[in-house]
């Protein structure tokens, strides 16, 4: 899936650049998920917790973050760690028949082919640079719609 690869990689990249290299952060949540009833649709969040005074320095930085996935593909390295990701949490999931119980629910649910599910290996191994660049340019368009919201501390009274 395009956008849960965007949603991994943006996940690592952000963590990198927010938490490692600016110490903003403890930590980046990164989540996104899509429908196709009633009809279809998509949404991508990011949220994390940091200093009021660093808001305005932290937002710009995500921002360039989802400019630079949008202007530049994906490394060959982070696709083949996101490809290696998704293969050990498949294994996972059909050990435990997590796979094919909720692979064959949301098939049937979207009228899709249940036996697609046999075709994962090949989808996950054809994903490309490429596909989660123009992933990212539909998701982060000028188009798209966009929320912001900053929570703040509350002003203490006291004084």
């Amino acid at each position: 899936n395009r956008l849960q690869a965007l949603e991994h990689l943006l996940s690592v990249r952000l963590r990198e650049v927010l938490r490692e290299d600016m110490g903003g952060v403890y930590g980046v949540r990164v989540d996104s998920g899509s429908w196709d009833r009633p009809t279809q649709g998509y949404h991508f969040d990011i949220s994390f917790g940091c200093d009021p005074g660093r808001v305005d320095e932290l937002r710009a930085a995500v921002d360039a973050e989802l400019k630079r996935v949008v202007s530049e593909p994906a490394s060959a390295e982070e696709v083949a760690v996101e490809q290696e990701k998704k293969r050990r949490d498949r294994e996972e999931r059909v050990r435990t028949n997590d796979y094919w119980l909720g692979g064959i629910l949301s098939a049937l649910s979207r009228g899709d082919d249940p036996r697609d599910l046999m075709t994962w290996d090949a989808r996950n191994d054809s994903l490309n640079p490429a596909e989660i660049q123009a992933m990212a340019a539909l998701v982060f368009s000028k188009d798209a719609n966009r929320m912001e919201a900053v929570l703040l501390p509350e002003e203490s009274k006291e004084q």
